[in-house]
Parts: C-alpha cells; structure tokens; sequence
C-alpha cells in the first residue's frame, strides 16, 4: 500500500555525459514533472536536460516534482544521485496524514 505524497526535488551540479541516460531512465522511472500538475517529463539527452533547467529557474538547477509521490520520497531519482554521489540535490516532501514533512539535503565532498 502506498500514500502519495506531494515532493519535489533540485539537482545542481555537472554530470559527467556517460552519466546522463541513466539520470533520464531516473527521472522517466519516477514520473516527475517540470511544474505542479504538469505531464511527466521525459527527457532523452543532456540537452533536453540542459533547456529543463535554463527554462523554468534559470539558475542552472534541474527541478522536478510529482503530486502524487509515494510516500513522498522520489526513490530511482535519490538511488541515482546517491550511488553516483557527485551531484547536491534537496528533496522536500510534504506532510500529510499524521506523516511529518521531509527535508533531504545532500551535499557530496
């Protein structure tokens, strides 16, 4: 069973090329979308990746989000970053039925 959760994670940093259609299987894995209530993004290239982040904060931070998190938690994505580990990224999940909100930072190095 599962409670879904709204979450949003920010992924700053340089990703190493080879690195980049295994962090798009991530994010098509976990259905995140570029805004709220927006369509799964799903991009294919590190240039999809790129005009993502330029487009929608122009700070150069990929953020992606899904209303219906289960548990709140964005799991291929956190697996991902953490395993590859050269990435920051926060994840903030919202609290909902007794569940408490949730901050992960990571900050590798």
């Amino acid at each position: 069973m599962s409670e879904p959760i709204p979450a949003c994670i920010a992924i700053g940093g340089k990703l190493s090329g080879k690195l980049v259609t295994h962090l798009c299987a991530a994010i098509d894995a976990d259905r995140v979308s570029l805004e709220w209530g927006d369509a799964a993004f799903r991009p294919t290239t590190a240039e999809e990746l790129l005009k993502a982040c330029d487009d929608e904060h122009g700070d150069g931070t990929l953020w992606l989000c899904d209303d219906h998190a289960n548990w709140g938690r964005l799991p291929n994505l956190e697996d991902f970053l953490t395993k590859v580990g050269k990435l920051p990224f926060d994840r903030r999940s919202d609290g909902k039925l007794g569940f408490d909100p949730d901050l992960i930072f990571s900050r590798p190095g």
